[in-house]
């Protein structure tokens, strides 16, 4: 009989619960389950049940699979990443004995969609409410999450500091960001067509006053982008966010604090983009020696 610690179902179901443990997001949780659901199939039909079964062999048969299927590099890539993150799980809770080694699968960097000022403006002019509205000044102003618009309360808006805590950021990190008067200044009007009596009440509400779901969320910026005729994301403001600040001056330093960035690296992929006289007209506004040494 087959110890159950052996089997890739127990495998993948301590490898859910670590992550859990470690606080990881009910959509991180979920993309895991979704990824690891799909290699198990693949497995299941090699007759493969022991996770010691699982060789470098194996997950290249998985992705080249995957390849032939014309599947995008990021989609491809995604897979790689959960496979590469559950086998070293297994090493390090010593399930198996070896790590299956596999190169991670080559992506190709493609232009990241980013809006400018008449686009933004005429995404606004499509809103066809005050929510709407608020949504997207507060994602072009603070460069926000997705999952960290939709999980804002009304008592993490500090009216008089004109600041927002973010308690829900990736990997659970607590961070404030600034956000401009214009956004307050919409975020109270809306407020008046909403229940905001008890601070946690959420700010961005569905029209049955329950709390608006990332799920939701996309759905509506899917309708603002047929309407506007301007395609474009959650992640595609967040780029907005960062290329914007960074004309005006902002250092990247402050981008990559309110982005709630763990590392440097990645504010600069936000930013790698910028137009050569994006760069030579804010070096010429924000020049230290310019400033301070004339």
């Amino acid at each position: 009989m087959q110890n159950e610690i052996e089997t890739i179902q127990y495998a993948t179901e301590s490898f859910i619960l670590s992550r859990k443990a470690q606080g990881c997001t009910e959509r991180t949780i979920s993309l895991y389950k979704v990824n690891i659901a799909n290699f198990k199939k693949f497995l299941d039909n090699k007759e493969i049940k022991k996770t010691s079964e699982i060789s470098s062999t194996v997950i290249r048969e998985f992705l080249a699979e995957m390849q032939e299927r014309n599947l995008s590099d990021s989609y491809i890539h995604q897979y790689a990443r959960t496979i590469k993150t559950l086998m070293r799980f297994c090493i390090d809770d010593e399930i198996i004995e070896k790590y299956p080694k596999f190169q991670m699968p080559k992506i190709v960097r493609k232009a990241k969609k980013v809006l400018d000022i008449e686009n933004v403006k005429d995404v606004v002019k499509a809103c066809i409410s005050i929510r709407d509205k608020a949504i997207i000044y507060l994602c072009v102003d603070t460069g926000l999450r997705l999952a960290e618009v939709v999980s804002l309360n009304w008592g993490h808006i500090h009216w008089e500091d004109g600041l927002i805590s973010v308690l829900k950021g990736k990997g659970r990190k607590y961070r404030v960001v600034p956000v401009s008067p214009t956004v307050l200044r919409l975020l109270k009007k809306y407020g008046t067509t909403v229940d905001m009596t008890n601070a946690a009440d959420p700010i961005f509400q569905t029209f049955d006053g329950g709390r608006l779901t990332a799920w939701g969320l996309d759905s509506m910026f899917d309708r603002l982008s047929q309407r506007s005729g301007v395609d474009f994301s959650a992640h595609a403001l967040r780029r907005t966010y960062a290329k914007m600040s960074v004309k005006a001056g902002l250092g990247v330093i402050q981008i990559k604090q309110n982005m709630g960035h763990s590392n440097i690296q990645t504010t600069e992929l936000y930013i790698q983009d910028l137009d050569d006289d994006d760069v030579i007209k804010n070096h010429k506004t924000h020049s230290v020696v310019d400033n301070f040494f004339r």
